[in-house]
């Protein structure tokens, strides 16, 4: 634009194919401008560009190419060198997590790793003993993961499984596995293993190598946050869409195990608004937690009963919780523990965790009352019918707990005095996801430290008291 008159924008157009983020005139006096763009006029280029300041021509003879994701800004070293940063994990095929120096001819003349640690939002104990958790992060411990990994029973990670979901985000919401073995990813993604995926995906698990089924593709139009399998072989989902499996279905569905994995006919639990949370009962019933206010034709919030056959929402059980559900668990007696952003079961104070008879009109247990300080985000029960929660709370049943707890599942919601180990490691550390399996919790989140060791997003625990857990050996 002209520094005078009516600031006239003048001849200089590099029509840029995306959108700039920062732009700066280097010590040659050329426009060096980056973004979130492939073609600066008729030029490919990958996020960076160097113009001319006279007719905003691409230098052709610099042209860092192969940004993998958005560069955000662009300064210069006391010898010319660019400095350029953003989300990108690599520039022309090298590993620079998000900072490279660019020399004067375009050759990368150093970078360095700005990673931030990742969180992980689910979590799955495999039934051949793998670990899988999927989450934000660029890298499991120094090998490059994008938000999806796999750990091997011994611990060591899973280097032949790298499926790497691709989009602006790729973030993983959700996890489950089938009485077959087949492992379900849910996200945000539209590809994942090289192959257009839409926020949903199968592996199948056969020789101890995941395999990407080419033929179940029930395409979502929207994020997948929520999965529960059942034993018959289907699916259910939930999160933000509004169709699936070919047929519409708003932000909860049922698709088949089978073929393409088509929206199961007769089955339309919609919501109207996102699914967070899914669990099913031993009878086949469907628990769904989430922010909406209506689901499976009546007026529930926040939580409700589905049949397993219909979708229909079984307008009795109505707990009502004033909040968000997170997470849901089913417990011994068929009891229904629900965590998240709430404070009230109907009339009743339960804040953030609850758990809730399964009969009648879904009233909360009068004597389990944990009440937390803050948000719980997880809730998960073990064999032995203890209840373990996660969160950003500090404290749960009176005593000090820092974002991890072991409750009683029975009578009063009491915490495990010897069970404490906490976690910590930045302003918004919180546990996010729990599994249980015989003997193990797996815990995953946005920390750094839990139970007074170094653990970045990940850790398990042994629930077998007297058990010693060294060097894969039980």
């Amino acid at each position: 634009l002209s520094g005078g008159g009516t600031g006239s924008a003048d001849s200089w157009n590099p029509q840029v194919g995306g959108y700039t983020t920062d732009l700066r005139i280097g010590p040659d006096g050329m426009i060096y401008v980056v973004g979130d763009f492939i073609v600066v006029g008729n030029r490919l280029v990958g996020g960076i560009a160097r113009l001319s300041p006279t007719n905003a021509s691409v230098d052709e003879n610099w042209r860092p190419m192969g940004a993998d994701s958005t560069v955000l800004t662009v300064r210069f070293a006391a010898n010319g060198d660019a400095l350029i940063g953003g989300a990108f994990t690599a520039i022309e095929d090298q590993e620079a997590a998000g900072f490279v120096r660019i020399g004067a001819t375009a050759n990368v003349v150093g970078t360095a790793s700005t990673d931030a640690p990742g969180w992980v939002r689910a979590v799955l104990r495999q039934a051949n003993g793998g670990l899988v958790v999927g989450g934000r992060f660029s890298k499991a411990g120094s090998v490059p993961r994008r938000n999806l990994a796999r750990f091997r029973p011994d611990g060591a990670l899973d280097l032949a499984w790298d499926p790497s979901p691709e989009g602006e985000y790729g973030w993983i919401y959700a996890l489950a596995e089938d009485g077959a073995g087949r492992l379900y990813v849910g996200g945000d993604f539209i590809g994942i293993s090289g192959v257009a995926r839409s926020g949903l995906a199968r592996y199948s698990w056969a020789g101890g190598v995941g395999t990407l089924d080419p033929n179940w593709n029930p395409q979502p139009t929207g994020d997948v946050l929520a999965l529960a399998a059942d034993s018959d072989g289907s699916l259910y989902v939930g999160g933000a869409f509004s169709q699936i499996g070919g047929e519409a279905r708003t932000n909860i569905a049922k698709v088949s195990g089978e073929g393409s994995g088509l929206a199961v006919a007769g089955w339309d639990g919609s919501a109207d608004e996102r699914v967070l949370a899914l669990a099913l009962s031993p009878t086949g019933d469907v628990y769904a937690g989430g922010a909406f206010s209506s689901i499976g034709g009546e007026p529930l919030s926040y939580l409700a009963r589905l049949s397993g056959s219909t979708g229909n929402a079984d307008p009795v059980w109505a707990p009502t919780p004033d909040g968000w559900v997170l997470d849901v668990a089913v417990g011994a007696g068929d009891s229904v523990y629900a965590a998240g952003d709430f404070e009230f079961m109907g009339a009743i104070s339960r804040k953030h965790l609850a758990r809730i008879v399964a009969a009648g009109s879904g009233t909360p247990y009068a004597a389990w009352n944990p009440a937390a300080d803050r948000r719980v985000w997880a809730v998960a029960v073990d064999e032995l019918d203890n209840v373990y929660v996660g969160g950003d709370f500090d404290t749960i049943s009176g005593v000090s707990r820092s974002g991890i707890a072991k409750l009683s599942g029975i009578n009063a919601a009491v915490a495990d005095p010897d069970w404490n180990p906490s976690i910590s490691g930045g302003p918004f550390v919180k546990v996010l996801d729990l599994a249980t399996s015989p003997g193990r919790l797996d815990v995953v989140g946005d920390f750094a430290a839990i139970g007074g060791r170094t653990r970045v997003g990940v850790a398990s625990f042994s629930t077998r008291d007297g058990f010693l857990f060294a060097d894969g050996f039980e």
